[in-house]
């Protein structure tokens, strides 16, 4: 099998055009915007309010390491929109991680809290560190130290970031239910569908796990350090163990390894994309035989791969819908201490199937209706919402001034 992709797949690097397009997440996040809005006619002012964040920092924070010098670490916190509710978002710790990253999950998180239509906004965090090169102890003076350096953009009414440590199960959960609606819709069952998972980490082996247990045979998987692959299907639960033990999924007795490029082109029915942005782009899009993909990372997949996928009738279950179990339980979690109640976790897990698959449909009505894909149909979706709870909040404050918004699509 892979002997035979690697006859038939030239890797090639990316082109200078693929690379342009995909130099800025929040130049695609913008573009995703400024279609919807296009679409529901929002008036100008309107466009700039929710198009750009409402507040962000940039922070210095020095940490003592455990040789004694001082390192000084980038950090950053963009408060998106707080037209729906207080802004909520993660804060994420990689090396690489910019300004433009953030403000784009950022503008992320509002439209899953308004898809979820929950009561947040978005926000989001960001450190520019290793958090695997960092001892416990100088992983803990750094979140202090960015803690500290935006204490005045937390609390109830500011907003309130969280540190994505244990969200990853309800994330990949929720991929997992958007993943059985999907195949109840297409009329595919979910028991002997052929699963690839690109990325499995946290979330991709949850999704990978629960759909091996509704009988999928996951085929091909794959992670920073390399991909597998096996005809008769992964026995999910010790590769789980396996990756635990060294780190990869590389080496799993009774798989063929396979490379990043040829995983993705496996013939599936799934494709869960769970790692890296932009792993899908223009020029491997072609060779992609899958028949759903569910972007279980955010932003996997670039436009112009996305204009090739739907040419292909591939269908596609955009993040802002398939990767917000995390929110949806980050909001339960919230609920809960508020009330000052005990959620038992089967009733957790309950109430996110629910509203997973409720989200689900709200988002296929609008993708029937309008003629959309299921990308543009959650956009539409949730910049709808986000700009009615606009219009809504002006007209409290007695305002004359109407948006124009179609209200077909909310």
């Amino acid at each position: 099998m892979a002997s035979e992709m690697r006859s038939t797949i030239v890797q090639t690097p990316m082109p200078i055009a693929e690379l342009v397009e995909c130099k800025s997440a929040y130049d695609s996040a913008l573009e995703s915007f400024d279609w919807a809005a296009d679409a529901l006619e929002l008036s100008a002012d309107l466009r700039i309010r929710m198009s750009h964040p409402e507040d962000l920092l940039q922070v210095g924070i020095p940490v003592t390491m455990d040789d004694g010098r001082i390192e000084d670490f980038e950090g950053c916190i963009v408060q998106h929109n707080t037209f729906r509710g207080p802004a909520k978002g993660a804060i994420r710790c990689h090396p690489r991680v910019t300004l433009d990253d953030v403000k784009a999950l950022a503008m992320g998180m509002t439209w899953k809290y308004a898809v979820m239509d929950l009561p947040f906004g978005g926000a989001m965090g960001g450190v520019a560190a290793d958090p695997n090169k960092l001892s416990p102890g100088e992983r803990e003076r750094l979140a202090g130290g960015y803690t500290l350096a935006i204490g005045r953009y937390t609390g109830a009414e500011r907003g309130t970031p969280w540190i994505e440590i244990c969200r990853a199960e309800a994330t990949g959960r929720g991929v997992f239910y958007t993943i059985q609606a999907t195949c109840e819709h297409l009329r595919l069952p979910a028991k002997s569908a052929r699963v690839v998972v690109q990325g499995f980490g946290n979330v991709g082996s949850v999704a990978a796990l629960l759909l091996s247990t509704a009988q999928a045979v996951v085929v091909g998987a794959g992670d920073t350090r390399g991909a597998i692959y096996c005809a008769g299907g992964l026995d999910i639960p010790k590769l789980i163990a396996h990756k635990e033990r060294n780190g990869s999924v590389v080496g799993f007795p009774g798989s063929e390894p396979i490379t990043d490029c040829e995983l993705l082109a496996v013939e599936c029915d799934i494709l869960v994309a769970a790692g890296r942005k932009n792993a899908i782009h223009g020029q491997n899009s072609p060779s992609i035989r899958a028949r759903i993909i569910a972007e279980a990372a955010n932003g996997p997949v670039t436009p112009a791969a996305d204009r090739t996928l739907d040419a292909k009738g591939v269908f596609l279950v955009p993040d802002i819908l398939c990767n917000a179990g995390g929110v949806a339980v980050s909001y339960y979690e919230w609920a809960r201490s508020e009330q000052r109640l005990f959620w038992e976790e089967r009733n957790v897990y309950a109430r996110l199937e629910e509203d997973m698959r409720r989200s689900f449909r709200d988002v296929l009505t609008i993708s029937q209706e309008r003629g959309v894909n299921m990308r543009r149909a959650a956009s539409l979706l949730g910049v709808g919402r986000v700009a009615e709870a606009a219009k809504r909040s002006k007209h409290e404050k007695g305002s004359k001034d109407e948006y124009q918004i179609s209200k077909e699509c909310v």
